[in-house]
């Protein structure tokens, strides 16, 4: 039986060992694959991965491993990073199948980089891959991250290798780009709401690569996909790079079709992306907390409520119908009812009346269970939104109405929520809904 593993940590969350079996199941070769987690390289490169057949190597020693190597492919010599490692006859062989695993994502998504301004986030050993493969595709390339200091060590290195330097941009003047690569390992599970910019900067940017790929679509990429930009997933890269080492390993080639059954048993071991809180939304009405719910809903895949809609149903009338036949009391108590009946569960945006807050304590509830968030219009547009509508019960189209609901509940609705938003101008609902998410992940 061939003997194979990962070295690296942490590991807990690896889809190696999926992957890589199953390839050795198609291909019907009896081998077996492990997740070998250490903090020690030395030791573990002595007394364990020299006993293996061949071994992949990840974070933190994609660099450290080449010093143990007899043999390095040019690509380890071109990127001094390591990833696989083939032992035959005691000699330790190094390649980088990253590299194989990133161009064959760029190719399957018809994503060319010459000429393109390209923003790679990150100065590991992925980053550096990458930023020496858009350099070399002739991309006009930029690099990001949390330290400086690595960055300027990583723009050095691909200036003595290519004769280029990228350009260094801090994150509050990312602007935009054709596409961007995210390197680090942040927004992945079970960290899924870390972001290195802000959310609402994806809006101008073409192309979002996360090399991530657990969860398969990280908040990054559905956020860039919500402002309708292409986003894609880094596990085609792994998937790619793995079917990749088993190539180096055993001399085999995997079809097309036997490429997408390993994709596709990789995918339905990846946990859903979840959201273990309740999102719930209050203010004036006509702040928009029904349509932004809904938009919040759909990016973190959550189950979207409205509280006004479901008393309408379950009292088969309309809510103006309600205050007119059975009075504004009676409308309170089945609001109350069932807006705790419907915090009962997390993983949920709540829409709620613009009441709710007045005649309820939201103080009441877990706080660390549910975030509430605080719509904050101004009253001229609120105004504005409301002209003409008579299916608002208190209001009538009354502004001076409207103004007195406003000030009378405005600082109920500050006292009780977890985060507010200013609206102060119309504007687009997306971008007022990505706004919300970026304060919201800070409270998650």
């Amino acid at each position: 039986m061939y003997k194979y593993g990962l070295t690296g940590m942490p590991l807990g969350h690896s889809m190696s060992k999926i992957i890589h079996e199953e390839i050795l199941k198609i291909k019907n070769i009896d081998g077996k694959y492990s997740l070998l987690e250490n903090d020690n390289l030395d030791k573990s490169f002595k007394e364990v991965l020299t006993n293996l057949d061949g071994f992949n190597v990840t974070i933190p020693y994609k660099k450290d491993i080449i010093k143990y190597l007899d043999v390095c492919s040019d690509e380890v010599k071109l990127y001094n990073v390591c990833n696989t490692v083939k032992i035959l006859d005691n000699v330790k062989a190094g390649y980088n199948t990253d590299v194989y695993g990133f161009n064959d994502t760029l190719l399957k998504n018809s994503v060319n980089l010459k000429g393109k301004k390209v923003l790679v986030l990150g100065n590991g050993g992925v980053s550096t891959l990458i930023v020496l493969e858009a350099v070399l595709k002739d991309a006009d390339v930029y690099i990001s991250g949390r330290n400086k200091d690595k960055i300027y060590e990583l723009i050095n290195f691909v200036f003595l290798k290519t004769g280029v330097k990228p350009k260094y941009i801090k994150k509050e003047d990312i602007d935009y780009f054709d596409v961007m690569i995210n390197g680090t390992s942040l927004g992945m599970y079970p960290n899924v709401f870390d972001s290195f910019i802000p959310l609402e900067k994806l809006k101008n940017i073409s192309v979002v690569f996360d090399v991530i790929y657990n969860p398969y679509k990280t908040l990054m990429l559905r956020v860039a996909e919500y402002y309708g930009n292409k986003g894609i997933s880094g596990l085609n890269m792994l998937v790619a790079q793995a079917v990749k080492a088993q190539e180096i390993f055993n001399d085999i080639t995997l079809s097309e079709d036997e490429f997408l059954k390993v994709l596709n048993k990789a995918k339905e071991n990846i946990p859903p992306f979840k959201v273990d809180k309740n999102i719930i939304l209050i203010g004036a009405p006509a702040s928009g907390k029904t349509s932004i719910s809904r938009e919040i809903a759909k990016i973190f895949n959550m189950q979207f409520i409205d509280i006004d809609q479901l008393i309408a149903e379950k009292e088969g009338m309309t809510i103006n119908e309600i205050f007119e036949k059975k009075g504004e009391k009676y409308f309170r108590e089945k609001e109350r009812e069932v807006f705790l009946e419907s915090i009962k569960n997390k993983g949920r945006v709540i829409s709620t009346g613009g009441g709710l807050a007045e005649y309820f304590n939201l103080n009441s509830i877990n706080k660390e269970e549910n975030i509430i968030v605080y719509i904050d219009v101004n009253k001229d547009i609120l105004f504005n939104r409301i002209k003409g509508d008579t299916t608002r019960p208190l209001l009538k189209d009354d502004k001076n109405k409207l103004f007195e609901i406003i000030e009378r509940r405005h600082p109920v609705y500050k006292e009780c929520c977890s985060l507010s938003q200013k609206v102060e101008k119309e504007e687009n609902i997306k971008d007022t809904t990505v706004k919300i998410i970026d304060k919201i992940i800070s409270k998650i």
